[in-house]
């Protein structure tokens, strides 16, 4: 799925369709509020601490399996524990070798939307629509962009 595929209107649409569905009788809608709001890492902080994971594990071959390596990469290195800490899944997923290539070009991806939203050049709600588009795998794109053309038809 591209940006062109994307109304201009997205989230807009996204609060006004919650805003009519609360309208209708016997429906609740649930809004979330989070007590403990992060801020998200800065992308070129993500990529710099991503690209320095890679290059120690590509150079450590004492480690026998990834949580041996996990506890390697993190002895002495304040900022890999930072950031194992505020983004876990993300680097259990960047420390886990049998799939570092594959998450490497989903990751890639993902940070050049959320450098889009960084920069203004996309909406938060926007983004959260492109970042699921971008983790498919490209047969799941072409057939959801062909059940999107089903529906429209």
């Amino acid at each position: 799925m591209s940006r062109q595929h994307l109304p201009a209107d997205f989230g807009a649409y996204h609060a006004q369709h919650l805003a009519h569905l609360a309208s209708r009788p016997n429906t609740s809608v649930l809004q979330v509020e989070h007590e403990n709001v992060r801020e998200p890492w800065k992308v070129e902080r993500v990529r710099a601490i991503l690209g320095r994971i890679r290059d120690r594990m590509r150079d450590t071959t004492d480690c026998a399996d990834d949580f041996a390596l996990r506890s390697s990469l993190m002895q002495n290195d304040p900022e890999v524990v930072a950031f194992q800490r505020a983004h876990p899944q993300l680097f259990h997923a960047a420390t886990t070798r049998a799939t570092a290539e594959q998450f490497t070009q989903g990751i890639d991806r993902l940070l050049r939307i959320r450098q889009d939203v960084e920069w203004g050049r996309m909406s938060e709600a926007d983004a959260n629509a492109m970042a699921t588009a971008a983790v498919l795998s490209p047969e799941q794109q072409h057939q959801h962009q062909h059940q999107h053309q089903q529906q429209r038809s």
